[in-house]
């Protein structure tokens, strides 16, 4: 039996958390993948849901998840103007120190536990496209900033 397309509307945090976050991880689960990768694919997500909450212009986010064999892919849709260059990995020991904000871990996350990681702008915001094999990439992935989007 195919598994339907998990489609979510999330209007804050609050809402990322009670709702989106359990409805995703089964929605994982359900497409048979193991507790440990459902729980990455969850904490990315989260990322870039987070992201497109923060920078976006105040509105919901659509989330959409789907099994594509042999990956599961998250697309995440915003009001905000998206990631426009490739953010380097964040520095432990500068942030803990304060050299650095403490913030800014969240496109780095995504790289390191999604297989393919796009940033695509659209007609009045940016989307985010997350793609996960079984297994996480053994180092972060690069990311691939679209200029070719849906304008």
């Amino acid at each position: 039996m195919a598994l339907d397309a998990l489609d979510l509307r999330v209007e804050n945090e609050r809402a990322w958390i009670a709702a989106g976050v359990p409805a995703l991880g089964a929605h994982a689960r359900a497409a048979r993948l193991d507790a440990q990768r459902s729980d990455e694919i969850v904490t990315a997500a989260g990322e870039a849901v987070a992201n497109a909450l923060e920078h976006g212009d105040g509105g919901a986010v659509a989330l959409r998840a789907w099994r594509e064999a042999p990956e599961y892919v998250v697309q995440v849709d915003g009001a905000g103007r998206g990631v426009r260059d490739a953010p380097a990995a964040p520095d432990l020991a500068r942030k803990v120190n304060g050299d650095e904000r403490p913030r800014g871990w969240g496109v780095w996350l995504m790289r390191s536990l999604a297989n393919a990681v796009v940033f695509e702008p659209r007609q009045g915001g940016h989307r985010v496209v997350l793609r996960f094999g079984a297994v996480a990439p053994p180092a972060p992935v690069e990311i691939r900033i679209d200029e070719g989007g849906e304008r």
